[in-house]
């Protein structure tokens, strides 16, 4: 643009948009990249549950914790002995204490 030259509104909103317009699109499209591949880890989770019971008179034991080993997931029996857990994968194996 030349010194001393007017820009009328209708132009300088076509190099507003021009010049946002790419950057927008390419932040737009770099935020629903990552939520995409963030949010894969969440859809990947799988959930166990069952119910603890003594082996010899087969009551349910509450308040049992059961974890998944090597990790700090986690949780503990209710009154009934139900447990309910949500893992990564379905391939780990629980403690139980």
């Amino acid at each position: 643009m030349k010194a001393g030259s007017t820009l009328k509104p209708q132009d300088w909103m076509k190099k507003v948009k021009a010049y946002w317009g790419k950057r927008l699109g390419w932040c737009m499209g770099m935020v629903g990249l990552f939520w995409f591949f963030g949010s894969a880890n969440v859809w990947a989770q799988q959930q166990v549950s069952g119910t603890v019971r003594d082996a010899v008179s087969g009551e349910p034991l509450p308040g049992v914790n059961v974890v998944v080993k090597g990790t700090t997931l986690g949780a503990a029996t209710d009154l009934d002995g139900r447990y309910r857990l949500v893992v990564p994968s379905l391939q780990l194996t629980l403690s139980l204490s």
